[in-house]
């Protein structure tokens, strides 16, 4: 019953898309420029992301001044304006606020506030539908019950 257990681990793992599984953990982690700028700005944003979690993560908690108590990882800071550059780019020029939030991060919550702001900005708007005017109540009736 375990075998069938771990069989069962190892071949969803295998299964699971290197994307999902491939997460930033260290400078080594960091794709080349060429590769960044073929990403989607979807990627692009799941990439500063990674970093920015890891980064607050190895910073530790912030200590009674704001700053975090140890100092980033080796790489991060630079890849993360790499990612900014290329992001920059495909917005003509100018970084969105969400990767200005993901730049300036000194912890894990702040992150999550560039979350927010990229998910509120690519949503879909919702349409509203009007209601339809309600007609008289007496014309749903059939004619021998309505009112005179």
């Amino acid at each position: 019953m375990r075998l069938v257990a771990v069989a069962t681990l190892v071949a969803a793992a295998a299964l699971v898309p290197r994307t999902v599984q491939a997460r930033w953990e260290s400078a080594r982690d960091s794709k080349p420029p060429a590769v960044l700028v073929g990403m989607t700005t979807d990627e692009l944003f799941n990439e500063a992301l990674d970093v920015c979690v890891q980064r607050a993560l190895e910073q530790g908690p912030l200590n009674q001044d704001g700053e975090p108590t140890n100092p980033p990882p080796a790489g991060a800071n630079e890849y993360l304006a790499d990612i900014a550059h290329v992001v920059a780019a495909k917005h003509g020029g100018t970084v969105p606020i969400w990767m200005k939030q993901l730049l300036e991060a000194p912890s894990a919550k702040r992150c999550q506030e560039g979350l927010r702001t990229y998910a509120a900005g690519t949503e879909k708007p919702k349409k509203h539908k009007t209601p339809k005017p309600r007609q008289a109540r007496h014309l749903d009736l059939p004619p021998w019950l309505a009112p005179r």
